[in-house]
């Protein structure tokens, strides 16, 4: 008869060590979310709010530095205000790239496993 010990205790450390860098992890990245946005899109007020799978905002669009262009027609009953369309992202790719960035440089720093 062939008897074997094997003891665990060292995977079950490593496994809770895991187990409480992902429980952190989400508050980490709401403050890294956070801190790009006032670094990098320059928002005096940042606002991150809490989904399922991660942080998010709102991001609305605007000229530079300006509120909302408007242009006005003329009608027969008086003057009709339309918005002019852009084609312009809402978000610059490159504030995006950024954002990528700091998430990527966050994870590599965050969760060493």
């Amino acid at each position: 008869m062939i008897e074997a010990q094997v003891d665990f205790s060292p995977m079950a450390k490593r496994l809770d060590a895991m187990l409480k860098q992902l429980e952190e992890f989400p508050q980490k990245m709401s403050d890294e979310f956070l801190t790009w946005q006032r670094d990098d899109m320059r928002r005096q007020v940042p606002e991150a709010t809490p989904e399922d799978n991660g942080v998010s905002t709102i991001i609305t669009p605007r000229g530079q530095n300006q509120g909302p262009r408007r242009r006005h027609r003329i009608v027969a009953k008086g003057i009709a205000i339309s918005r002019i369309k852009s084609n312009r992202p809402i978000l610059r790719p490159e504030l995006f790239d950024r954002l990528v960035d700091r998430m990527d440089t966050l994870l590599d720093n965050e969760l060493e496993w």
